[in-house]
């Protein structure tokens, strides 16, 4: 005799078994056809992965063996928000795993480890909609091969969007009778996105959710469903819990967005998909179908497509629901240039972000899904030939599947984790002698040299703990784009150009007004032969590149006894470039002065070091000594968020020289201080505090009652059951 639950173990223990199955599958592509077949240096695919991410992963390494959390980047872009700047996920719990060991293996782990989540989540979640195991591992399949795979170059693609399929399978059970437990479960996950970084797939993971939530309050009501009308509420609650968990992330990186070349503002269609044409689109509709490359974002293959189909018309409100948020995506994706373009316009949040091509994420999460459910409608329908057919159908489709989506895919780039010591460190043999030469001051690099790695020179700052004036991050302060364009004498970054400033100038430019770089500690200059300034001289010649010591480069700390006030960023970068400003003996501030601040002397000294006795990352304290009142100017980007007090006594910090801070110091001044505190971190973490312990006591609460309840039932049963 069989016990009521055998069923119900028999489809437990298929799951599992399956879930080993597609987790030993996904080890061996993993083993053979990401690392195993990279044999080539990085480029255009691997890129951002050595010039952007590896670079802050090992800074937050070096935070977090602290203990501490990086608020504050000193050495890039004159020093810039860290937190803020969002996309290398500061706060996502994952970043836990850099503690483990060296950075790039972590990031081999971390990418693995996203890569399963993907697919197990994947799995679950086709399960839980009632697809059979074989279907349920075609999703997973299908979406694995289609953007899990691609999506390794990415980090802030691959890590928020391997929590789609999770945080779809709790609304699933949020609106299929799960207990509140995954209403929470929901609320992390769509907070998830954020907290890793990925500022445009959290926006295609929010709207992934709102599509399978659509399709499940469409759905004919089941006997044991949640209400519709309480699905919908603890999907809001769901909501609003995700808002509170990202805000310590979210609001720094909106504060910040204000002062960035990328604010969250409309963008011009050239900037939302560049190089646009009929050509592009078409090619994308091709690509689609048709595997061109070894590994290839934005495949999908003929085998998922038809299941799709099958899916979409064969499994309800459902299947068409999601294959219709299928065809919407791809349509989207498509945009500018088409007649729909009025409606991705008309979608919140689409016209902040560029490269639209990116919805590919969700035509392929809609169709693997879609694909699930067309492989059981597919399967019932050949069945009606016997159980063994409709069992081989799915089998074959499955490894017809596979075998054109997973299998043919080659990471040919190496990848951090790969890469021989070799080919860690651009520019080696500049470093050398670049290291002495910037001491405590600062260093201009390219930015744009193929050889060197086009951004990733630049960042090698960080790594090596030296500060550089150039950035490569797209949330690059606009003011830094000014000022840099002013060194190189030609027009500020356009905030419409199709190709936004992401911190250092494009196309090599000369240096135009060199006397700028004394102004922010520029000590060595790495350039092309160029004329040299007076009291420049060549210290290293390393091919068509030399080092060129700045010897006029004034200290990080000095006081000036001259002042001149202006009305705004504008006004103080004019001030800079007039005939006559010497900022060897002046400083401009930027804002309106006290009768008292007003530092006119005619017989105004050269400007004298000052001593910096600390030099933490969000820290500074300066010892000073002046005769006269005077500015002491710190040649560090200012930023809201930094303080300043003198001898313990809060004092206003000035924007001086455009980019940088100043204090008003007097005669009897000993220390000054400054300090950095990320705008929104604290309430951020003060909202997630509140909500997420408000929910735990919920949730605890809860427990007791049910408890008290079955316990009085229990009671009840027995005192009503006979005796004898």
């Amino acid at each position: 005799m069989l016990r009521s639950d055998e069923p119900e173990r028999r489809h437990r223990l298929t799951s599992v078994l399956w879930c080993a199955g597609l987790v030993a599958a996904t080890l061996v592509v993993w083993r053979l056809h990401v690392v195993g077949s990279a044999h080539l240096p990085p480029a255009v695919a691997a890129g951002d992965l050595f010039a952007y991410f590896l670079p802050a992963f090992q800074y937050e390494a070096h935070a977090l063996r602290e203990g501490r959390v990086p608020l504050w980047n000193p050495y890039q872009g004159a020093g810039v928000p860290f937190l803020a700047t969002l996309q290398p996920g500061a706060l996502y719990p994952a970043r836990l795993l850099l503690l483990l060991g060296p950075t790039a293996s972590v990031m081999g782990w971390s990418a693995l480890g996203h890569l399963l989540l993907l697919v197990l989540g994947t799995f679950a979640l086709c399960r839980r909609l009632g697809c059979t195991a074989v279907a349920a591992g075609v999703g997973a399949t299908a979406f694995a091969g289609a953007f899990g795979l691609p999506a390794i170059y990415n980090v802030a693609m691959l890590e928020p969007g391997a929590w789609l399929p999770v945080g779809a399978l709790a609304l699933v059970h949020v609106f299929r009778g799960g207990r509140i437990t995954w209403t929470f479960a929901l609320g992390a996950c769509a907070a998830m996105p954020v907290l890793a970084g990925g500022y445009q797939s959290a926006v295609y993971v929010a709207y992934g959710l709102a599509v399978v939530a659509l399709a499940l309050v469409l759905e004919p009501p089941g006997p044991t469903g949640t209400p519709r009308t309480i699905g919908v509420a603890r999907v809001l609650l769901a909501g609003g819990l995700a808002v509170a968990a990202a805000a310590p992330q979210l609001l720094p990186t909106l504060a910040w967005s204000s002062e960035a070349t990328r604010r969250a503002a409309v963008l011009t269609d050239a900037q939302i998909q560049p190089f646009s044409s009929p050509e592009l689109r078409w090619l994308l509709v091709r690509l689609a179908l048709v595997r061109t490359m070894p590994m290839q974002l934005g495949f999908l293959s003929v085998p998922v497509t038809l299941a799709a189909l099958a899916g979409m018309l064969g499994a309800g409100r459902l299947g068409l629901t999601l294959g219709a948020g299928a065809v919407a995506a791809f349509l989207l994706m498509l945009a500018p240039g088409t007649p729909w373009f009025v409606l991705y316009k008309a979608l919140p949040a689409f016209t902040t972000f560029r490269i639209p091509t990116r919805l590919f994420f969700l035509v392929a999460f809609f169709a693997s899904v879609t694909a699930a459910l067309g492989v059981d409608v597919i399967t019932h329908h050949v069945s009606r030939f016997g159980r063994t057919t409709g069992r081989v159908t799915a089998l074959g489709l499955l490894v017809w599947i596979a075998a054109t989506i997973v299998w043919p895919h080659r990471n040919e780039e190496h990848l951090p984790w790969t890469a021989p010591p070799s080919m860690a460190t651009p520019g080696g043999q500049l470093w050398p002698s670049l290291t002495p030469l910037i001491g405590s001051g600062r260093a201009w690099l390219p930015g744009d040299r193929g050889g060197l790695g086009a951004g990733r020179f630049v960042r090698e700052g960080m790594v090596r703990q030296l500060r550089v004036l150039q950035d490569y991050d797209p949330l690059t302060a606009r003011r830094l784009g000014r000022f840099l364009a002013a060194v190189a004498g030609v027009s500020p970054p356009d905030d419409d150009a199709v190709l936004p400033f992401t911190g250092a100038l494009l196309g090599a430019p000369a240096i135009a007004r060199p006397e700028l770089l004394d102004l922010v500690a520029v000590r060595a200059v790495v350039a092309g032969d160029i004329a040299t300034p007076a009291g420049w001289e060549v210290a290293e010649t390393a091919g068509n590149l030399r080092v060129y010591a700045n010897r006029n480069a004034l200290p990080r700390a000095f006081t000036v006894e001259r002042a001149r006030f202006v009305d705004s960023e504008d006004a103080a970068l004019r001030a800079l470039l007039a005939p006559g400003f010497d900022g060897h003996r002046e400083a401009i501030l930027i804002g309106s002065p006290d009768a008292a601040d007003e530092l006119r002397p005619d017989d105004a000294r050269p400007a004298t070091p000052s001593t910096i006795v600390r030099d933490d990352r969000e820290q500074l304290g300066i010892d000073v000594s002046v005769a006269r009142p005077s500015v002491l100017v710190v040649a560090d980007a200012w930023a809201p968020g930094w303080s300043a007090t003198v001898d313990g006594v809060p004092r206003r910090l000035w924007q001086a020289n455009h980019l940088v801070r100043a204090v008003l110091v007097g005669p009897g001044d000993r220390r000054v201080e400054l300090r950095y505190a990320a705008p929104g971190f604290v309430p951020g973490v003060a909202m997630a505090t509140g909500a997420w312990s408000l929910a735990m006591i919920v949730l605890a609460v809860g427990r007791v009652r049910r408890h008290r309840r079955d316990t009085r039932l229990d009671g009840a049963s027995r005192a009503l059951t006979p005796v004898g």
